[in-house]
């Protein structure tokens, strides 16, 4: 009763005989019936997929940032000239100057959190990009109107000179501006220049 029953088909098999299924499969060095480098191939594979997607996002980001310049020599410019006619004392110029320099590393902090590239105008070869400079000094200009500069009690004066003849003269002081920003000068809205 050890004989099977053999579908054939014009002569062949249709099953193979029990012997062929009886041998041992052949052992397949790897990890769970892959070998090695199928692990690797789609290991590579995976990495490649993942470092594309990856890439693209990250230059989607880019292609959404906005390039802008902003003419800062001729904004420490114009506060140097407006410190300057305000008569105040150095001591008040210095307050005035650390504040102003805050003011606008501020904004400029928030303009590039927002999104923009800020490039410094003096450095760019073709004006292909927008300036940005009017807005900026509007901002700072703002922004000290709401936190205005500290006032620093100005110092004793100084003792009189040995010589009478070398006396040091009082400075001439400026008019002050219809709506001073620092110690009396116009650098931004609604002081002037």
């Amino acid at each position: 009763m050890t004989e099977q029953l053999a579908l054939t088909i014009g002569g062949e098999p249709l099953v193979p005989p029990t012997e062929a299924a009886a041998a041992p499969p052949s052992r397949r060095r790897g990890f769970a019936g892959f070998s090695w480098g199928q692990i690797a191939g789609g290991t590579a594979l995976v990495a490649a997929l993942l470092w594309g997607g990856w890439a693209t996002r990250e230059l989607m980001i880019l292609k959404e940032r906005r390039i802008v310049s902003i003419s800062l020599a001729g904004m420490a410019n114009d506060f140097i000239m407006a410190e300057a006619r305000s008569g105040a004392s150095p001591e008040q110029v210095d307050s005035d100057t650390r504040h102003f320099m805050a003011a606008m590393q501020r904004t400029l902090q928030e303009r590039a959190a927002a999104g923009e590239t800020i490039v410094v105008s003096e450095a760019v070869v073709a004006a292909s990009m927008p300036d940005i400079t009017p807005e900026i000094r509007a901002a700072v200009g703002e922004f000290i109107k709401r936190n205005p500069p500290p006032r620093v009690a100005t110092a004793a004066p100084a003792p009189a000179p040995a010589m009478p003849g070398m006396m040091p003269t009082a400075p001439v002081q400026a008019p002050p501006a219809a709506n001073p920003v620092f110690g009396g000068g116009g650098l931004l809205p609604g002081g002037g220049q």
